[in-house]
C-alpha cells in the first residue's frame, strides 16, 4: 500500500467528524484506525496463576508457558508478564523463581580466557638476558624452546627450534610436569 496525502476536502471532513478529539486522533485516517489492533491489558486470574505455577514447576520457560497457554487455553500472554509475576513472587518471599532453568546462573557470559594459574618456571632466564652471540645467529646449536598450551589448559605442545637452520621439533606433552616429559 502506497502513501497518499489527504485532500483539503478530506481534511475538513475529518476535522468536522472528530472535532471533540485531540489533534493526534484527528490526524489518523479511518483506514489506519481500522488496521490498528487494540489490546486491553490481561488480568491475572487465580486460574491463570495456577496454570503458570504448575508449568513453572515443570521447568518450562516463560516463552514456553505463553505458547502452552495460547495453544491449550486460548489465552494470549506475553513472556514479560510471566517474568514480572515471578519477580513479584520472589519479592514476596516465595520460591517459585527457583524452578526456572537459569535461576542460579549468571545472566552475562564472562568473556576472556582463564589466566595461567600454574606457578612460574623456577630459575628461568628471560629472553632479554640471552648472550649476544646467540642473538646474532652465527653458530649452529643454539636451540629455542617454547610450550603451546591447548584449550582449557588440557594439552600442550613442546616446540624446539634451532636458531640458525630453523630445524623444528614438535612433540606433544603427556602432562605439565618436567619429570614426565624428558
Amino acid at each position: 500500500m502506497s502513501y497518499t496525502q489527504l485532500t483539503q476536502d478530506e481534511r475538513y471532513h475529518i476535522q468536522h467528524h472528530y472535532r471533540r478529539q485531540t489533534i493526534t486522533q484527528i490526524a489518523q485516517t479511518p483506514d489506519r484506525q481500522c488496521k490498528q489492533k487494540k489490546r486491553s491489558p490481561y488480568k491475572m486470574t487465580g486460574q491463570l496463576i495456577g496454570h503458570i505455577n504448575t508449568l513453572v514447576c515443570q521447568k518450562l520457560s516463560p516463552q514456553q508457558i505463553c505458547g502452552y497457554l495460547e495453544k491449550h487455553h486460548q489465552t494470549k500472554l506475553y513472556h514479560s508478564t510471566v517474568y514480572r509475576y515471578l519477580h513479584q513472587n520472589r519479592n514476596n518471599g516465595r520460591t517459585l523463581w527457583q524452578h526456572l532453568r537459569i535461576c542460579s546462573k549468571p545472566y552475562r557470559k564472562k568473556y576472556g580466557g582463564k589466566t595461567w594459574v600454574k606457578g612460574k618456571v623456577p630459575d628461568r632466564v628471560g629472553i632479554e638476558h640471552r648472550p649476544e652471540t646467540v642473538n646474532k645467529r652465527m653458530r649452529i646449536g643454539d636451540w629455542e624452546a617454547d610450550t603451546i598450551i591447548g584449550k582449557d589448559q588440557k594439552s600442550a605442545l613442546l616446540t624446539l627450534v634451532e636458531r640458525v637452520t630453523c630445524y623444528t621439533i614438535i612433540c606433544k606433552l603427556k602432562n605439565f610436569k618436567a619429570e614426565d616429559n624428558e
